[in-house]
C-alpha cells in the first residue's frame, strides 16, 4: 500500500473515532484501526522512502502519538491511540533489527 495512502487512512479513522458518539460505530472504527496497525506490525506496510525504514522514524511517531493521545479526555479513544504507539514501537525494533542485519551483512561483505 502507498505510504501517504496508509498514513491517511490511519488519520482518518483516528479523527472519526475522535468524534464518533455512537459505541457500536467506535467500536467498529477501533476495530479497523487495530487491523491497520496490525497489518503494518506484520509487514504489510512496505515503506518507500529510507528514513521510513529508520527505526527513529517510527520511534518519535509513537512518541507523537502517546502525546496525542493525552490531549483526549476519552479512555477507550486514549486506549486505542496508545496501542497504535505500540505498533509503531514494534515498527521501530524491526527496523533497528533490520538495519543491524545489514550492518552486519554489509561488514562480513567487506571482510
Amino acid at each position: 500500500m502507498n505510504d501517504r495512502i496508509f498514513r491517511e487512512n490511519i488519520s482518518h479513522l483516528t479523527e472519526q473515532l475522535a468524534f464518533e458518539t455512537s459505541a457500536p460505530r467506535r467500536q467498529q472504527l477501533a476495530h479497523r484501526i487495530k487491523k491497520e496497525v496490525e497489518k503494518m506490525a506484520q509487514g504489510d506496510h512496505h515503506p518507500r522512502s529510507a528514513s521510513r525504514e529508520d527505526g527513529d522514524y517510527w520511534r518519535s511517531r509513537a512518541e507523537r502519538t502517546r502525546q496525542r493521545a493525552q490531549r483526549y479526555r476519552s479512555e477507550g479513544f486514549r486506549n486505542y491511540l496508545l496501542e497504535i504507539a505500540a505498533g509503531y514501537e514494534e515498527l521501530a525494533k524491526r527496523a533497528y533489527t533490520a538495519q543491524q542485519t545489514s550492518e552486519g551483512v554489509t561488514g562480513r561483505l567487506q571482510a
